[in-house]
């Protein structure tokens, strides 16, 4: 991605005053717990890879609860060890949780915000490393989708970001992860 100031929003409110988007993609901080968390699957005899592994383990750990509920304010994200220490989080604290667990055992991610219809929205869209196969993830039901279903879903990006940096759409097919679009 790039980090050329393209992206019309490029700021959240956090913790840490307003912080740049690609910032919330920590894979660093979290990279122990993703470790654990794919280790302790593969030696209960899981079948399912890292991608799978980790959305269930934050679904599992991490409860969904609105901003307003959780801060008082309608929007405030979280870094991914924050949401790791809180426990709950909105759609834009477990997307950024996941999308860093998912970097931090190599596995190429990124955090989308766009609308839905149930309204602006963040998911996760990732790529197995080993197969190239695309998937996006919707962390708030805990669900893996294929590439290919996810023009049935009805979500239409506006900003696409990770570690790197944040595009919008039309530059994203062109310099986000590889293989992206085909």
């Amino acid at each position: 991605m790039n980090d050329s100031g393209s992206c019309p929003y490029q700021t959240a409110n956090s913790s840490r005053g307003p912080v740049p988007y690609q910032a919330f993609i920590t894979p660093g901080p979290v990279y122990a717990v993703a470790w654990d968390i794919v280790n302790t699957y593969t030696e209960r005899g899981s079948q399912c890879g890292p991608i799978k592994q980790i959305v269930h383990w934050v679904t599992k750990h991490i409860r969904y609860v609105s901003d307003r509920e959780n801060f008082g304010v309608s929007d405030f994200w979280l870094f991914p060890e924050e949401t790791l220490e809180h426990g709950s989080e909105d759609c834009d604290g477990l997307a950024l949780l996941t999308c860093s667990l998912l970097e931090a055992v190599g596995v190429p991610a990124r955090c989308v915000m766009g609308q839905t219809n149930f309204g602006y929205h963040m998911w996760v869209e990732c790529m197995h490393p080993q197969t190239g196969d695309w998937f996006l993830i919707e962390t708030t039901q805990g669900r893996v989708y294929d590439w290919e279903e996810r023009s049935h879903l009805h979500y239409y990006p506006d900003i696409y970001f990770n570690e790197y940096g944040c595009s919008l759409p039309e530059e994203s097919m062109r310099t986000t992860l590889p293989n992206y679009g085909e």
